[in-house]
C-alpha cells in the first residue's frame, strides 16, 4: 500500500496495477536463475574473444550489457532497497526505465540467424536495403508534416477536429499507411479531399521501397538456395568418394 503514494493519476488503472500488483515467487526464481545464467553467459563469451574491442562494439554484446546491467538493479533494488525508491523519485524513474530496457530482451533471438537459413536472409535484407528504409521513413515524415499543416487549415471551420498539427501528424501516418483507427477523421469536404490524397501518396510511397526490397530478399534467398545445393552437391561427391576408396580397400 505504500506504493499508492508514488501514484500522481489515482484513477490511472494501468499505474495502480503496476504498483499495487505482487508477482508469484516462482516468477523471481525464474527471473533470477536467468539473470545468472546470461550473466555468466556473457562473461565466458567476453573471456574467450580473441578481441575484446571488436567483442564490445557489436551491437548485440552492448545490449548484453545494458540488458545484465538492468537485471542486476531491479535485482538489488527488489533485495534491499525498495523503501529509498519511496523516496526519491530520481532512483524512482530510474528503476522504471530498468523495467522497461527489459523489453529489449527480445532481441536476443537474433543471435538464432547463423542457425536458421530464413532470418539470417531476412536479417541481411534489412542490412542491404537500409537506404530504401531510411528513405522511405524520411518521406513518410516529410508528407507527415505536410498534410498535417494541410488537413489543419482544411477542417479549421470544424471545432471538433485536429485541434492541432500535431493531432494531424498522428492522422497522417495512420492514413498513409492505411490503418485508419478512426479516432480522427476529417468531417468537412476540403478535409475528405485532404484525407484522401494523403491515402493514394501514402500508398505510392510505401510500394516503392516495398518492392526494391522485395527483390532484394529474392536475391538474398536464391544466392542462399545455390549455396546450399552447392554444399549438398560437395557432400555428396565426398561420401561417394569415402564409398569408392572402401570398396578399393577391401580384397
Amino acid at each position: 500500500m505504500q506504493n499508492i503514494g508514488l501514484l500522481r493519476d489515482m484513477n490511472n488503472p494501468k499505474a495502480v496495477f503496476f504498483l499495487t500488483t505482487e508477482v508469484e515467487l516462482w516468477w523471481y526464481i525464474v527471473d533470477d536463475c536467468l539473470l545468472v545464467f546470461f550473466t555468466l553467459e556473457f562473461c565466458t563469451r567476453f573471456a574467450a574473444s580473441p578481441s575484446k574491442k571488436i567483442f564490445l562494439k557489436n551491437w548485440l554484446n552492448i545490449l548484453d550489457v545494458v540488458l545484465d546491467v538492468s537485471m542486476w538493479i531491479r535485482f538489488v533494488v527488489r533485495e534491499f532497497g525498495f523503501t529509498i525508491l519511496l523516496k526519491n523519485r530520481t532512483l524512482l524513474a530510474i528503476n522504471q526505465l530498468c523495467f522497461a530496457s527489459i523489453s529489449f530482451r527480445m532481441f536476443r533471438i537474433t543471435r538464432l540467424s547463423k542457425q536458421f537459413d530464413g532470418l539470417n536472409i531476412l536479417l541481411t535484407t534489412i542490412r542491404e536495403s537500409i537506404k530504401e528504409l531510411v528513405l522511405l521513413f524520411l518521406t513518410i515524415l516529410m508528407l507527415a508534416v505536410f498534410f498535417a499543416n494541410i488537413i489543419f487549415f482544411a477542417e479549421m471551420s470544424e471545432s471538433t477536429t485536429f485541434p492541432s498539427s500535431f493531432e494531424g501528424v498522428w492522422w497522417s501516418v495512420i492514413t498513409m499507411t492505411t490503418v485508419g483507427y478512426g479516432d480522427h477523421y476529417p468531417k468537412s469536404v476540403l478535409g475528405k479531399c485532404v484525407g484522401a490524397c494523403c491515402a493514394v501518396c501514402g500508398v505510392i510511397i510505401i510500394a516503392m521501397p516495398i518492392a526494391i526490397i522485395a527483390t532484394n530478399f529474392n536475391t538474398f534467398y536464391s544466392s542462399m538456395q545455390d549455396i546450399r545445393n552447392f554444399e549438398n552437391r560437395v557432400k555428396k561427391i565426398n561420401r561417394e568418394k569415402l564409398s569408392i576408396r572402401n570398396n578399393s580397400i577391401k580384397p
